[in-house]
């Protein structure tokens, strides 16, 4: 199972859908399920902003396509992100050790 995200509209770029967790099911018999649990942080749907030097996830509505492949969606469900949210790179996360 693969889910994808479908960012809504922003001053940033983001590509129609993104893989954002995926699974595999056990081998499952005909008419058998089962069931797995995927959480996607905010922090996860974000984007970088060059010109801020942060990451950035925008307010609006998203989509979470469930497929089985990129191409093959099999189901589609929405969330509401009530306001934006920022992620600060810090200067110092890649700076060298003496």
């Amino acid at each position: 199972v693969q889910i994808y995200a479908s960012a809504p509209e922003s001053k940033l770029d983001k590509p129609v859908k993104e893989l954002k967790a995926y699974a595999k099911t056990a081998l499952l018999a005909p008419g058998q399920s089962q069931t797995l649990t995927f959480k996607v942080s905010a922090y996860e749907l974000a984007s970088f902003n060059a010109d801020a030097s942060q990451w950035e996830t925008a307010a609006g509505a998203y989509k979470v396509l469930f497929a089985a492949s990129s191409a093959d969606i099999r189901q589609i469900a929405g969330f509401k992100l009530a306001k934006s949210a920022v992620f600060p790179v810090s200067a110092h996360a890649c700076a060298p050790q003496n």
